[in-house]
């Protein structure tokens, strides 16, 4: 149907506003966890060097190694079960009852590769293809006209350290997201920088409002941070604004 393309079509373009936060700063990332590594064998290399001084010494010379921050984990991938999507790392659940569905892994994929087609922007789309950006979970109800979804993203080290939720939506509004739904034939769009409560807290959100042939179409998007990791919740629907009850169907995992 029309408005399940146009659906796809706006997260393309916020995919394409969204993902670049990590930039430059994925390669600094990298390079700052290579260092840290290089200090820790560093001073493993070193240790024996030690053996010229006093031994009851010895122990000072590995407190270097063993305050050492350990490298941060990658974000697990969520867990699907009985129309229930679970992702501990960010701890968050989606249950949805019999009128969703669920997306398989295999179509996921599909609809990365397909994602990735529609945008032009080099970075964004080897984000989506090297995996440092990736949709975690995806769901749809009234044959697509109600969509859902989970996009995580490693914004580096750097990044991780410096910029926040609000930061994060920020990148997004320097680009003219009027101008690109506009090219895609939406009429009256509005886009604005919000707060929303997701799963009992609070996080900088994105909402976008705008009219398709004549069809409201309606998005929520929130951004979940935790360390260099962020995971953008995307809600969107068509006719009826019903994006608070979407965002309803999340909670905090115990």
């Amino acid at each position: 149907m029309k408005h399940t393309k146009i659906l796809s079509l706006l997260l393309a373009v916020l995919l394409l506003a969204l993902l670049g936060c990590g930039g430059s700063d994925k390669t600094a990332g990298t390079t700052q966890s290579g260092e840290k590594t290089g200090t820790v064998e560093g001073a493993v290399e070193t240790a024996p060097a030690a053996t010229e001084a006093p031994q009851e010494e010895t122990p000072q010379e590995e407190n270097p190694q063993e305050e050492a921050a350990p490298a941060e984990e990658g974000p697990l991938t969520g867990a699907l079960q009985n129309n229930v999507y679970t992702n501990e790392y960010f701890a968050l659940g989606c249950t949805l009852d019999e009128n969703w569905r669920f997306n398989t892994r295999e179509e996921i994929a599909q609809s990365n590769s397909e994602t990735a087609e529609m945008i032009d922007d080099e970075d964004v789309k080897a984000a989506l293809e090297d995996g440092s950006s990736y949709m975690d979970m995806s769901a749809e109800a009234d044959e697509g006209l109600v969509h859902i979804n989970a996009v995580i993203e490693n914004i580096g080290v750097i990044y991780g350290i410096t910029m926040d939720e609000s930061g994060y939506i920020d990148v997004a509004l320097e680009n003219d997201l009027n101008a690109m739904l506009a090219a895609m034939g939406m009429e009256n769009v509005k886009v604005e920088k919000n707060e929303v409560e997701l799963a009992g807290a609070a996080h900088a959100g994105l909402r976008i409002e705008a009219e398709y042939q004549g069809v409201s179409i309606y998005q929520q998007v929130v951004a979940v941070k935790k360390n260099s990791y962020v995971m953008t919740v995307t809600c969107a629907c068509c006719g009826e604004d019903i994006l608070s009850t979407m965002l309803g169907y999340f909670y905090a995992l115990d």
